[in-house]
């Protein structure tokens, strides 16, 4: 079992962010959340978060009950809810190893959560994936359903440090589609019989530091929808402008972020994606939000659900 003391840190996706780990032959993500709460504000509610001792019991049941959600509507066999947290002591020792590795001080990696997830073998964020994989990507649209899956994880949980924004937004910078963090856009593949590549996206790194917060202190959707509205800028319209997507009867907003998606990944892999691409695209968010219709309605995992999360679903109109 890979534990704080015996893990190796083997390679950096993102500096100050996610790594991959390992002890022996076993390999997870570490992951690290910073401090920037959007949806809370009270001190007391801040210092529980990192709590100065580790993550939180609040923080660990919600992390998991996060990636159980993901690992449902994503059909990933990895069980993302499987999440370990670090106390005081463990963090300590994980911010020493990371600081080495990535030769700066240790103080610069202060106020993180930390946390393991588990991995596949074979995975790669998008700027790493090898050219002749994408060009099966770009001749194989299927794979395209299950970035539809994670694009809804993404929505519900105002996850916007993906692919972003999904529409076309009156603001500098933002009228254009593109790939808000291609580095958190995680593909696994393996090799069918003909040769070519069976390629799937991922739903990790999908906290947050901004708004998954929300979730742990019970913040209600129409409380944060709110801040948000009165909060207005980019972040606030992309966060508002995915989540209503999502919402009944919101089938012509979901078709027109499937098409911004698709072309935000054209745009990233400068390789024209095709209109079969932003079929199955589509034909993936509807399949991704029956799923989280499901998880719903089954009550998955209903005793470890944080207050606000319900209303979330209700939102979305079930």
């Amino acid at each position: 079992m890979i534990t704080a003391q015996n893990l190796t840190v083997e390679r950096i996706f993102k500096h100050n962010a996610v790594y991959l780990v390992s002890h022996g032959m076993e390999k997870a993500v570490l992951k690290a959340e910073s401090l920037g709460l959007l949806g809370t504000s009270d001190s007391r509610e801040r210092i529980d978060w990192v709590q100065k001792k580790g993550a939180s019991p609040q923080v660990k049941k919600t992390l998991g009950i996060m990636g159980k959600l993901i690992s449902y509507v994503t059909k990933d066999d990895t069980d993302l809810g499987g999440i370990k947290t670090f106390d005081k002591f463990e963090t300590s020792v994980i911010t020493t190893k990371i600081a080495a590795k990535e030769e700066i001080t240790v103080d610069k990696l202060a106020g993180n959560v930390w946390y393991l997830m588990p991995v596949l073998d074979n995975f790669k964020p998008l700027p790493e994936v090898p050219r002749p994989v994408m060009t099966d990507l770009k001749f194989d649209p299927r794979c395209m359903r299950s970035l539809g899956h994670v694009l809804v994880c993404d929505a519900f949980m105002a996850n916007t440090d993906r692919l972003g924004p999904l529409g076309r937004l009156e603001q500098p910078g933002y009228t254009e589609p593109g790939i808000s963090n291609a580095g958190n856009i995680f593909l696994t593949w393996s090799r069918k019989q003909d040769g070519s590549a069976a390629l799937r996206f991922l739903g990790i790194d999908f906290a947050d530091t901004q708004l998954s917060p929300a979730w742990m202190f019970g913040v209600d959707w129409p409380t944060l929808e709110n801040q948000m509205m009165q909060k207005k800028g980019p972040y606030a319209e992309i966060v508002l402008f995915n989540f209503n997507w999502l919402k009944k009867g919101q089938e012509k907003s979901r078709d027109a972020a499937a098409l911004w998606a698709v072309l935000a990944l054209s745009e990233s892999i400068k390789s024209q994606l095709t209109q079969q691409h932003v079929k199955e695209l589509r034909e993936g968010m509807r399949e991704g939000r029956a799923r989280l219709e499901s998880f719903y309605k089954k009550k998955i995992n209903k005793a470890d659900w944080p207050a606000g999360l319900e209303s979330r679903f209700k939102a979305c109109g079930w």
